[in-house]
C-alpha cells in the first residue's frame, strides 16, 4: 500500500477557532481572518506566527501562575512554621 500525497511533503491543517486562539490570540486571529479574506487560506507565514504568538502569552500566563504559587506557598510556609524554618 502507498501513502497518499507527494512523497517528502505534508500539510498542517489549523483552526482560528482552536481555544489556544480564542484565548490568548485574538488579535491575530482576527488579522489571520482578514489576510485569508474569501479564499478561506491563511497564508502559512501568518498562521505560524499566529499560533507562536498565542502559544506565549499562554505560556507567560501560566510561568506567572506558577510563579504566584511558589510565592504563596513560600509565604505560607514561614507564616505556619511553628518551630523556625524547616530544614
Amino acid at each position: 500500500m502507498r501513502p497518499q500525497g507527494d512523497p517528502g511533503s505534508f500539510e498542517v491543517i489549523a483552526s482560528l477557532e482552536d481555544d489556544l486562539m480564542a484565548r490568548y490570540g485574538t488579535w491575530w486571529r482576527d488579522v489571520a481572518r482578514w489576510a485569508a479574506g474569501v479564499g478561506g487560506r491563511v497564508p502559512s507565514w501568518l498562521a505560524h506566527r499566529a499560533v507562536r504568538r498565542a502559544q506565549r502569552g499562554a505560556e507567560k500566563l501560566h510561568a506567572r501562575m506558577r510563579a504566584d504559587l511558589l510565592q504563596t506557598d513560600q509565604h505560607l510556609d514561614t507564616t505556619l512554621a511553628f518551630s523556625g524554618r524547616q530544614e
